[in-house]
């Protein structure tokens, strides 16, 4: 008998050891505000091998353009685990990261293949490493707002600042 429970003390140890991620040592914070009178939602297209600048279509799926929801007002905080978003900007083709930032109105509203066709963006920003340094708050966190403000009109966006 106490051999058998070794036996499955040992199997569940090692199952548990496998199955456990590690901790990074490290998490950045990322933050975007939202400053209009509307729910927005945005996609941060951080994979180096998929919907990343220069290719600016909306190609990935519906689930996915959810990344962070923000009510009127208020500011999401993303972390990313052991790299700066300098680190991750660099890994992208183009050295450019691109921001989608919908209408939570529109995202209910419409089909993805109709946000998709006709390019339901509120915005879309194209930062490179110098717009995000030029982003970084009193607190040394880069804070991505919407509306753009006066600070990124000379940033890579679509529509253009105006």
């Amino acid at each position: 008998m106490k051999i058998r429970h070794f036996i499955i003390c040992s199997i569940a140890t090692i199952i548990v050891v496998l199955g456990c991620k590690k901790i990074p040592e490290r998490s950045y914070s990322v933050w975007m505000t939202n400053k209009s009178k509307e729910t927005i939602s945005s996609y941060w297209a951080l994979d180096p091998e998929r919907h990343s600048y220069p290719d600016t279509t909306l190609s990935f799926g519906k689930e996915e353009s959810i990344g962070y929801i923000i009510k009127p007002g208020n500011t999401s905080y993303g972390g990313v685990p052991l790299l700066t978003i300098e680190e991750w900007i660099l890994r992208l083709p183009k050295d450019t990261l691109s921001i989608y930032i919908f209408s939570q109105d529109t995202v209910n509203k419409y089909s993805w293949s109709e946000i998709q066709s006709d390019y339901k963006v509120l915005r879309r920003y194209d930062l490179s490493i110098g717009d995000i340094h030029a982003l970084y708050n009193e607190y040394d966190i880069p804070d991505i707002p919407y509306p753009p403000t006066e600070k990124m009109k000379n940033m890579k966006m679509y529509p253009p600042y105006h």
